[in-house]
């Protein structure tokens, strides 16, 4: 009685991969000598490369809203 899942567990390890790869250059960024609001502001960009890689990988579709 259990439903197979409709999206692969092999694209869930890639994202998981690089949401971790980046979390980790996210806070080693922090012992560098960058300023702070610049490290956010890159730090922030991580919400846009999420959606472009949901719509590469999961083939989401988001509505125009969302894109701004």
């Amino acid at each position: 009685g259990r439903k197979r899942p409709a999206i692969p567990i092999r694209y869930y390890a890639v994202m998981v991969t690089m949401f971790f790869t980046v979390s980790v250059v996210n806070n080693y960024a922090l012992n560098l000598n960058i300023a702070m609001p610049l490290h956010m502001i890159f730090r922030s960009g991580s919400l846009i490369a999420n959606m472009i890689l949901g719509i590469i990988i999961l083939k989401k579709r988001y509505s125009i809203f969302k894109y701004t």
